[in-house]
């Protein structure tokens, strides 16, 4: 009996300890409208159909094949509150446990589908999966989410593809694909099929016991009759990748092989990248015709030039890496892609360009299908003194590290020095602005201030940008030696809404209002203060922080200030506490009163009483991480065993 009993106490323990689910339902397919108008039918295998009496492009998509096996759930369960639908496998699938989980996210009007597959065998497996798309009418053509006429694989820096409604369906909204990750390290491989199904492979390593995700989404978007390319680029921003994964549980992000960037540096790969137009450098240059149609050997020419918008320009021919004639891209413009990062638009000058066959016979070129030069023998690394600036054009052009620009962020307009900034990215349409990333680890939501910037490139000489019109992306050299993880800073920060994050100290004083009544912290004395508030409260009463204190023990209430002072590296913020998400202090401030009687606790630990060595170790061990700092430092110096022994009992008590 006694040991029924322990089993059920073990039972409940650890019951306790698993992370609480949210209540679930059957699911029963319905017609679901999200807040732009856009309907969905989901069925039981995550399938979309069209059952409406609206003009509709769905025909049969999200489909979802392991192989030659179709997926399907027997009951599909769905949240409580309707925000989640969960399908599972009823079985493995070629050795494949399989879980689908749909999002309707009703405000941007579109589903967000992960997938999550387990290898359930003793082995390692490889495996492809399709999701399928098929349309209720031809389509009258596609676009990438960046603008290009989509036929070919997708091109680097491409996440997803819009299908536009044929002549039978004009007044029907557009479909918009959302794939994977821009830059990312195995994009899917897309296949158009007479323009009434899209097929969108991915394959999957999955180590034995171990799983992989997928994550992508569907919208819906009304365009008007004749959209232009740039029209379809920016209707397609609103559902990028970011905005589509915000929300998800970090172990799943790290789970999403369609998310994984080759290298953490900041998207450095997608700049750099090992494949040009979806085609792999080999150890000879390669004249690729079309898909399955490609020569070998050797190009030359007198010269490589290109006529563009930024003028004309002359270069090295070992400096290029690949080149396309305009006949042959689907946006009719002729394309120079250079070793050092840079890509250009214009007119082809390639004076006696010729390719020799491995066979011997010459061929002579005036307008080159894909040509794609050797992978030298050497990889060449990132430049270390230019930053490239890509324009929405898809002109990458590379500039000096230098001087400053403005920008307009939410706390007000800030002078920016180039040699502080890893990366900027431009605006989105659902965000305050573009991400800036600094090297110190702040992130910040800015608006280039309209007007021409001066930059100097390094082919072209000085150059006015507006980069609040022309600017999609600018990556420094200091990207490279950033570290690959997201670790936080190791200094002190604030992490604010809209995935924000100022590195510097808070230097106000913040007031707590609790049950108990009002109290006062300084900042220094906070280890972390945490968002509380329910989803569900946020619009009833103010929200509630939760304050843990490195003294030890913590506090919750509200805060009684709007705003708080964030003093960083060469700027000073006045933040609205709304934004607020944490505050961080990962190292103590330690008084200097403090710091004297920790030194002298750490001497009575060799006294020679054993209750003033007993009364040393409890009161340091009470301070807590205050007293980490000065512990380390004592172990490292300490020659007494019994010193030696309760230094080490009391570090391994805070680890």
């Amino acid at each position: 009996m006694k040991r029924l009993y322990l089993l059920l106490f073990c039972l409940t323990a650890a019951l306790a300890q698993q992370p609480p689910q949210a209540a679930t339902v059957p699911y029963t397919p319905a017609i679901i409208t999200d807040k732009k108008g856009g309907e969905w039918f989901i069925e039981q295998n995550g399938g979309l159909q069209r059952n409406s009496s609206g003009a509709s492009m769905l025909g049969n998509c999200m489909m979802l094949q392991l192989g030659s096996q179709q997926f399907y759930s027997p009951q599909p369960m769905v949240t409580a509150d309707g925000r989640e639908i969960v399908m599972s496998s009823p079985q493995p699938m070629n050795g494949v446990s399989i879980t689908r989980r749909i999002n309707v996210l009703e405000r941007e009007g579109g589903l967000r589908y992960v997938e999550e597959f387990t290898n359930t065998t003793t082995r390692d497996l490889t495996l492809t999966v399709e999701i399928r798309h098929g349309f209720n009418n031809q389509a009258k053509g596609f676009f990438s989410d960046t603008g290009r006429g989509f036929k070919d694989p997708l091109q680097l820096g491409e996440s997803g593809i819009l299908a536009l409604p044929g002549t039978d369906d004009a007044n029907a909204p557009a479909v918009l694909l959302t794939l994977c990750a821009p830059g990312v390290s195995t994009p899917p491989r897309v296949t158009l099929r007479n323009s009434y199904q899209v097929s969108v492979l991915h394959t999957l390593t999955l180590p034995a016991g171990q799983s992989a995700a997928l994550v992508h989404g569907i919208a819906q978007i009304k365009l008007s009759p004749g959209v232009k390319p740039e029209e379809a680029a920016k209707a397609c921003r609103f559902f990028a990748m970011p905005r589509l994964t915000r929300g998800l549980p970090k172990a799943t992000l790290k789970m999403a092989v369609n998310l994984e960037v080759k290298t953490g540096s900041r998207g450095l790969a997608a700049w750099f990248p090992e494949a040009l137009w979806g085609v792999v450098p080999e150890s000879t240059d390669l004249l690729v015709l079309d898909a399955s149609s490609r020569l070998r050997g050797r190009a030359s020419a007198r010269s490589a030039g290109m006529t563009c918008a930024l003028g004309k320009v002359e270069v090295p021919w070992d400096s290029l890496a690949a080149v396309t004639g305009g006949q042959h891209s689907q946006e009719r413009r002729s394309w120079l892609w250079l070793r050092d990062g840079q890509r250009w638009s214009g007119a082809l000058d390639l004076p006696g360009l010729k390719f020799s066959l491995s066979s011997g016979a010459d061929l002579e070129l005036s307008n080159p299908p894909k040509l794609i030069l050797a992978k030298p023998l050497e990889a060449t690394p990132p430049p270390t003194t230019h930053a490239l600036l890509e324009l929405w054009s898809g002109d990458r052009i590379a500039f000096v590290v230098a001087g400053s620009f403005d920008c307009d962020t939410p706390w007000g307009r800030q002078t920016v020095a180039w040699a502080d900034v890893v990366t900027l990215t431009a605006p989105e349409s659902w965000t305050l602005g573009g991400l800036l990333q600094l090297q110190d680890g702040t992130r910040l939501r800015v608006m280039p201030v309209l007007g021409n910037v001066t930059l100097n490139t390094k082919s072209f000489g000085p150059q006015p940008f507006d980069l609040s019109q022309q600017m999609r992306h600018v990556i420094t050299p200091l990207a490279a030696k950033m570290p690959e993880d997201d670790a936080e800073p190791a200094a002190s920060f604030v992490d604010l809404s809209a995935d924000q994050l100022l590195v510097g100290r808070v230097t106000t004083t913040l007031t707590l209002n609790t049950h108990e009544g009002s109290f006062p912290l300084a900042p220094n004395n906070i280890r972390e203060l945490r968002d509380i508030t329910e989803y569900d409260d946020v619009e009833r009463g103010p929200r509630r922080f939760q304050a843990d204190l490195w003294g030890g023990g913590s506090l919750t209430g509200s805060l009684r200030i709007g705003t708080l002072r964030v003093e960083g590296r060469g700027h000073a913020w006045e933040v609205p506490t709304r934004h607020l998400l944490r505050l961080v202090n990962p190292v103590p401030v330690t008084a200097s009163a403090l710091m004297r009687r920790i030194g002298q606790l750490i001497q009575e630990l060799g006294n020679a009483e054993w209750k003033t060595r007993e009364r040393a170790s409890t009161e340091l061990r009470e301070m807590g991480a205050l007293a980490r700092g000065s512990l380390q430092e004592a172990l490292k110096t300490a020659t007494d065993a019994e010193v030696t022994r309760r230094l080490e009992e009391l570090l391994a008590a805070l680890d």
